[in-house]
């Protein structure tokens, strides 16, 4: 699978282009989130963020939340530079975003924060010695952006029909994040067998749910799971 070529079907996907053809299709509402009425302005689907193809630990999430303030490339970037943006993965700010003017944005993004410190907990690490984009990436099980997973629940079988498998076969990651019950769902996953070792998609991984970032509950992977299962995973990663 050459990662170049997935990543800009992703972001060009034939079902945004039939949306603003006028066509209904499965992703017309979370589309319309946007509140964008051409293909130019809309924020793309983003594929991932981080060289999917050689980092050891992938987060799955939902999908994508949508900021109308940051650089996220729209319809009329160039492919080439859409490229370059999401196999960067993160802004030099992180976890801050980059505005649209350049400047770094105010706030840390909670689930940035979050992700770092469940890689570095597996890395044994501090989260501050943990590089986002190479020693872990991201994607979501739905690839358009919005707030609050709005119309998540309309698209995320035509999403994961059309990519999922292509994906997760690109994904070099021995490690896979599983983030919050949506995600599982969409996956066809159990969290009461996780952490589970399984051959997936070619490769053998270790498969380990966690709650949302944004979820108000214990999240961190030793809240969840026993020191003898933390160290087979850490061993695993090794």
């Amino acid at each position: 699978m050459n990662a170049k070529r997935l990543l800009l079907r992703i972001a060009r996907c034939d079902n945004v282009v039939s949306h603003f053809n006028g066509k209904d299709t499965p992703c017309s509402k979370i589309i319309k989130s946007q509140n964008i009425y051409t293909i130019r302005d809309i924020q793309v689907p983003e594929p991932w963020r981080g060289a999917i193809d050689s980092a050891p630990i992938l987060f799955i999430s939902s999908n994508p939340s949508w900021n109308p303030d940051d650089d996220s490339p729209k319809g009329a970037l160039p492919d080439g530079l859409i490229q370059d943006y999401y196999n960067t993965g993160f802004p030099d700010v992180f976890p801050k975003v980059r505005l649209k003017d350049g400047s770094p944005g105010k706030d840390f993004v909670k689930f940035w924060s979050m992700i770092r410190a469940h890689a570095a907990e597996l890395l044994s690490s501090s989260p501050r010695e943990v590089t986002p984009g190479r020693d872990f990436a991201i994607s979501e099980v739905v690839h358009c952006k919005s707030r609050k997973e709005y119309g998540v629940s309309d698209c995320v079988r035509e999403c994961t029909k059309k990519y999922l498998e292509d994906l997760l076969t690109l994904s070099a990651a021995r490690i896979i994040m599983v983030l919050g019950d949506v995600t599982m769902d969409a996956l066809k996953l159990d969290k009461e067998s996780m952490p589970l070792k399984k051959e997936w998609f070619g490769k053998t991984r270790y498969i380990v749910w966690l709650p949302h970032p944004n979820a108000w509950t214990a999240r961190k992977l030793s809240s969840i799971y026993s020191k003898k299962q933390l160290k087979e995973m850490r061993e695993f990663l090794l």
